[in-house]
């Protein structure tokens, strides 16, 4: 897949890329409250700064830089609240194989194996619940255009959604780099 750009990320009018979008919202599904929770350190830190750093101009910087670190965990909160009514939206069956394979990374062997299935019928499947999903996550975005703006708007979702797209175009484990992709996100934090 072509690297996303916030460009691409607000205009989904393609259905093959928003079906890729949606596969990758998928993947870093699980990584989105590791790096909630690495925002909330990152603003304590910058909020504790402050009070050590009481010069006018720091306190004016380190403010900036708490909204700017608070509105990109918005983004991410509410980019997980999307695709948590999508997913309720589907039946078990449904949401049970998009974890498997998505969510929980799982290769297409042991998901054959999980739901003892046969490949025909676990792509079958697969698209299916995929095509659901992707039809409720696009009515989310649509029905909430100015919130959909701030998430895919942001210079942070891009990033970790390249990075999910990278690890998984190479035939990378997600849970093994998971990791990786939260340390490069946080790293960019910290330059905030």
């Amino acid at each position: 897949m072509k690297e996303l750009t916030n460009e691409k990320l607000t205009t989904t009018n393609n259905e093959d890329n928003f079906l890729e979008l949606c596969k990758i919202c998928l993947s870093a599904y699980s990584l989105l409250p590791k790096i909630a929770s690495s925002i909330d350190s990152l603003v304590v830190a910058k909020a504790s700064a402050t009070i050590f750093l009481p010069e006018l101009t720091h306190i004016e910087e380190n403010g900036e830089k708490i909204i700017r670190l608070t509105n990109k965990k918005v983004a991410l909160i509410n980019l997980k609240l999307f695709i948590d009514e999508s997913l309720n939206l589907l039946s078990d069956t449904d949401i049970r194989l998009i974890s498997a394979r998505y969510i929980d990374n799982l290769k297409k062997d042991t998901c054959l194996k999980l739901f003892n299935i046969s490949e025909r019928g676990f792509y079958r499947k697969i698209t299916r619940a995929l095509d659901l999903f992707k039809r409720h996550f696009f009515k989310k975005i649509v029905e909430n255009r100015e919130v959909s703006k701030e998430i895919f708007g942001e210079m942070l979702l891009t990033d970790i959604l390249n990075n999910v797209s990278e690890f998984k175009n190479k035939g990378g484990d997600i849970d093994l780099k998971g990791d990786l992709i939260c340390e490069f996100i946080i790293r960019k934090l910290r330059k905030i």
